[in-house]
């Protein structure tokens, strides 16, 4: 790949190519596109180095914030001249995908901005032929976290009535995500069917199903299905020592140990899965602070006798400096909760972030 360029792009360039997924990789792809700007390259190829970039921080790194710029030259560029030779129109709406689905979660991006974007990519998906079953499904996923509650049920709706093409994902995720979208909506019967085929073996992917093991304790336990509740929460908890980026799923594996009392693992749970805390979305990190928050308060009932609690230097809470009781560490998680929530509530221009946050606190203190 770097054959005949100059070294101030061909040595990062060899080193972006070969460097472990995640956030160091983001930024030596970034120092590529810098330097093949700064040298002036073909359009195509300085096009071709921010998708790169585009690929590490989405699909890898999950850092969605990282790629939205750089994809925003490439559209750019694209509508210049779409027939250029080094446009690809499906791979760009495939990247253009993992945009549209992550915006609504970073609480900087307005409501007007995050719904822009998905009627662009809903728009050119019509216009270069695709379904709008992607479209519609990242619709009702931003539409819930803008606290729309009504608009989310509807394009879930349109989601699973439209069909399937080569733009849409896999079997395995699109029913992962049916099993969100029905747990959202309070279709706890509806989540454990639609996870069915996932837990059974006959559907799944690289991610897949390990997601969906945490997906459905919640609603297994309000089914009265302890038992198989169980058995999630085991395949969840190793899935998560293979993805511990997955903080999303740890959130719920909390409130799990919270909700029967089975507090003992949740400091360990803490340990293999803060590491990744400070890199994901606001909302996933709202979501794991005030579950851990929940965990730990509920420890604390049958121990709160000071420890050492040893937190990454990004995590959102400060580590503490000494042994803490884990009553104080859980009111400062949920202190951090709170306060995103509140930030999240002011952005959307109602409470559903935080009602569903202490939704989520009773259901974790049993109620």
């Amino acid at each position: 790949m770097s054959d005949g360029l100059p070294p101030e792009v061909s040595v990062p360039l060899e080193l972006a190519a070969s460097a472990p997924h995640g956030p160091a990789a983001v930024a030596l792809w970034e120092s590529v596109v810098q330097a093949a700007d700064a040298a002036g390259l073909p359009v195509g190829l300085r096009m071709e180095f921010r998708l790169e970039l585009v690929r590490e921080a989405a699909m890898h790194a999950k850092l969605f914030d990282r790629a939205l710029a750089p994809f925003a030259v490439v559209l750019a560029e694209a509508d210049r001249e779409p027939d250029a030779p080094w446009i690809f129109w499906p791979g760009l709406l495939w990247k253009y995908k993992w945009l549209s689905d992550a915006l609504a979660e970073y609480v900087a991006f307005p409501r007007e901005r995050v719904m822009s974007v998905l009627d662009d990519f809903a728009a050119r998906c019509a216009a270069h032929g695709f379904s709008p079953r992607p479209a519609e499904n990242y619709r009702a996923n931003a539409l819930w976290l803008l606290g729309e509650e009504d608009g989310a049920r509807a394009a879930f709706a349109r989601f699973e009535q439209a069909p399937r093409d080569p733009l849409s994902d896999c079997r395995a995720c699109e029913a992962s995500q049916s099993v969100t979208h029905a747990v959202r909506l309070g279709d706890d019967a509806g989540a454990v069917e639609r996870a069915a085929p996932l837990l059974g073996g006959r559907l799944s992917c690289a991610e897949e199903p390990e997601r969906t093991h945490s997906k459905v304790l919640a609603s297994l336990l309000r089914l009265g299905r302890p038992a198989e509740a169980a058995e999630q929460h085991r395949l969840g908890l190793a899935a998560l020592r293979r993805f511990p980026a997955f903080t999303f799923c740890a959130a719920q594996h909390f409130l799990y140990l919270a909700r029967l009392g089975e507090t003992g693992e949740a400091p360990g749970l803490l340990r293999r899965t803060a590491g990744t805390v400070g890199a994901v979305s606001d909302d996933n990190r709202r979501e794991y602070l005030a579950a851990a928050g929940a965990a730990l308060e509920a420890f604390a009932e049958d121990s709160d006798e000071p420890r050492r609690f040893r937190l990454p230097e990004d995590f959102p809470v400060p580590s503490p400096a000494e042994a803490v009781r884990p009553s104080e560490l859980a009111a400062a998680f949920g202190k951090a909760a709170d306060e995103l929530a509140a930030r999240f509530d002011a952005r959307n221009g109602n409470d559903a972030v935080s009602r569903r946050q202490a939704a989520e606190r009773a259901f974790a203190q049993g109620g």
